[in-house]
């Protein structure tokens, strides 16, 4: 019994070590330039092999807490609303228009520059701090995104648009599986003073729905909503 243990677990380490010798080739393939593995000198330590995508609502992360880990990943949920959101809406959802990209970018630089002051975070860790993208969402929140949508050079073929039998006058739909025939599941229009209409397909899901159906936030010349990238462009 002993024997047949010992020939699995040195069979599992065999395909290990071939899994590992077949990630470096990979990495090192000049096909493109791609490179699927970390390109930075690996460490053995724990604290220094660790990842947090950390999320807080109502204003910026805590940099004593995140330091911590080896990675942080910046997400579009951080300081959102700002401290006391419940009483002063101050996070970049109140912004004219929203910028929640550069909301991102400078939680990350907070971050690093924390990572390098010792004296005030002694349990920081060398490390990295990444900022997130959505890449099959086009969410105007973001700056890039926004002046891409805005730009008709982009739009016209850049993200999905409606289909050409879409009735723009239609009402929505009200019941709960969104199917009636004759009504859009989601408006083209907003309901901001005067409305902003879009002829690229964009919906209202999750947590920005009541939002961006009325139109009470700021995304520029177009409403706000989840757009998506053509595929075939």
């Amino acid at each position: 019994m002993l024997l047949l243990l010992a020939g699995r677990l040195l069979l599992l380490l065999l395909l290990l070590l071939l899994l590992l010798l077949d990630l470096a080739s990979l990495s090192d393939a000049s096909d493109g330039g791609t490179v699927l593995l970390p390109t930075w000198t690996p460490s053995y330590r724990m604290n220094e092999s660790t990842m947090i995508q950390a999320c807080n609502a109502y204003g910026t992360m805590d940099l004593a807490t995140v330091t911590k880990w080896a990675i942080v990943n910046v997400i579009s949920f951080n300081n959102m609303s700002g401290p006391g959101a419940r009483q002063a809406k101050r996070g970049w959802l109140a912004e004219h228009p929203m910028n929640e990209e550069q909301d991102e970018v400078l939680q990350a630089r907070l971050i690093q520059a924390a990572r390098n002051d010792t004296a005030r975070y002694p349990g920081a860790v060398p490390g990295r701090t990444w900022v997130y993208r959505q890449s099959v969402k086009a969410e105007p929140w973001d700056q890039t995104v926004r002046t891409k949508i805005s730009d008709p050079a982009w739009s016209a073929g850049f993200f999905l648009h409606y289909g050409k039998n879409y009735n723009y006058s239609a009402p929505i739909c009200k019941d709960a599986n969104m199917t009636k025939p004759g009504c859009n599941t989601w408006p083209a229009c907003d309901a901001s003073s005067p409305p902003k209409c879009s002829k690229m397909y964009h919906d209202q899901v999750g947590r920005f729905a009541p939002f961006t159906t009325h139109g009470a936030l700021d995304c520029g010349t177009q409403p706000c909503g989840e757009y998506l990238y053509d595929c075939e462009y």
